[in-house]
This record gives C-alpha cells, structure tokens and sequence, in this order.
C-alpha cells in the first residue's frame, strides 16, 4: 500500500523478510513504513514495527532473542524496529 501527499509517498509493506546470514532464514517484520522525497524519489526514513502478542516476547529468554534480531534487521537494512505489545493499548 502507498499513498502521496505533497512532496512525499509513504510506502507501507506487511510482512517483509529480511535475510539472517546467521541461520540463513529469513525473518519477517510486522509491517513496514517507508518515507519517500516523491520529487527526487529519495528514501528519507524506514522503520519497522513489530507487535509482540506472544507471552514468549516477555520472558527474559524472549527478550534477549528479540534484541539479536533487531540488531540483525538494523545491519541488513540499517532499519530500525518498534516493539508493542497489546498492554500498550490497554493504558
């Protein structure tokens, strides 16, 4: 999905996958937002959002997992990734 307004296009992708070298597998990110300069077709910002419903997310084992493939997400795309989780829309 992708829409413009002004000068910029913002690009939404759901389910990208992302190459891990590590376990040569691919990890897939939740969705995806793109910010696009639409004149110069310039990338201006990424980020990816991860929504972590699983009760695995929360435990310390969960935790230090999810850590690893952030930073193997921000070396392969140089992306950077939110975390939420449903308690985030309950307050």
């Amino acid at each position: 999905m992708s829409g413009c307004h002004g000068d910029y296009t913002v690009n939404f992708k759901f389910q990208e996958k992302v190459y891990n070298p590590k376990t040569k597998r691919t990890l897939s990110i939740d969705l995806t937002i793109e910010l696009f300069d639409a004149d110069e077709d310039k990338r201006i910002s990424k980020v990816g959002i991860e929504y972590d419903e699983h009760p695995n997310h929360v435990t310390s084992w969960g935790v230090g997992e999810d850590k690893e493939k952030d930073l193997i997400v921000l070396k392969q795309t140089g992306m950077q990734r939110i975390r939420v989780d449903p308690d985030m829309f309950q307050t």
